[in-house]
Order: C-alpha cells, then sequence, then structure tokens
C-alpha cells in the first residue's frame, strides 16, 4: 500500500515532494510552509488522483484510508493545529472562496510542525 503525506512544513519548500524517512512507500508533500500563515485558517485543496499519479507515475487503487494528525517529534516545536471542514469529491466544491477562514486565530495556536 502506498502513501502520500500532506504537510504543512517548517523547513521544505511548499510543493517539494520528498520520500518518507520511514517508509518506501509514501511520498511526503509540502502544502504549505514555514510561518507566513500561522494563526490564520488555511483552506487547502487537493487533486489526490493527480497527486498520486505525478509521484507514483500510475492510476491509484481504491483509497483505503485518510488519516490527520498534527506532530512536531521530528522538529521538536510546538503546535495547535485546528482542522474544518474535510471532504472527498469527484467535484471541484461549490463553496464560497473563503468561507468562514477570515478568522485569526490566537498566536498561541500557530501550526508549526515538520
Amino acid at each position: 500500500m502506498r502513501a502520500i503525506t500532506y504537510v504543512w512544513a517548517s523547513r521544505m519548500p511548499k510543493e517539494s515532494i520528498h520520500p518518507s524517512p520511514y517508509t518506501s512507500n509514501a511520498m511526503i508533500v509540502a502544502v504549505e510552509s514555514g510561518n507566513e500563515k500561522v494563526g490564520q485558517w488555511v483552506r487547502e485543496e487537493r487533486n489526490i488522483m493527480d497527486d498520486y499519479r505525478k509521484i507514483f507515475g500510475e492510476d491509484p487503487p481504491e483509497i483505503g484510508a485518510i488519516a490527520l494528525m498534527s506532530d512536531t517529534d521530528d522538529t521538536k516545536e510546538e503546535v495547535t493545529a485546528y482542522y474544518g471542514d474535510i471532504f472527498m469529491s469527484d467535484k471541484k466544491p461549490q463553496l464560497p472562496e473563503k468561507r468562514g477562514l477570515n478568522r485569526q486565530l490566537p498566536l498561541s495556536s500557530a501550526h508549526r510542525s515538520r
């Protein structure tokens, strides 16, 4: 089973792709990087099918699992992360561009992981 791990990186450039240091079956994609957007709600949209094809060079199998986590065990930094609506669709979402994403979070809620 192969996996794509999407991260908000502190040190990897945005949109960079790297092999996982833990398994040869996973690749890491930095969807955000650095502290520029810390303390803000950030909307992420990915075409998982296209990402899989780009990374692994073939069509993906049926998705077996989705996992969400926030950790800093590698960087020894602190993290607080909030997750909003998460959904998968074969169509682009028809949501307002910044639905509820303008609210500022306290600085203690900064997302500073990997």
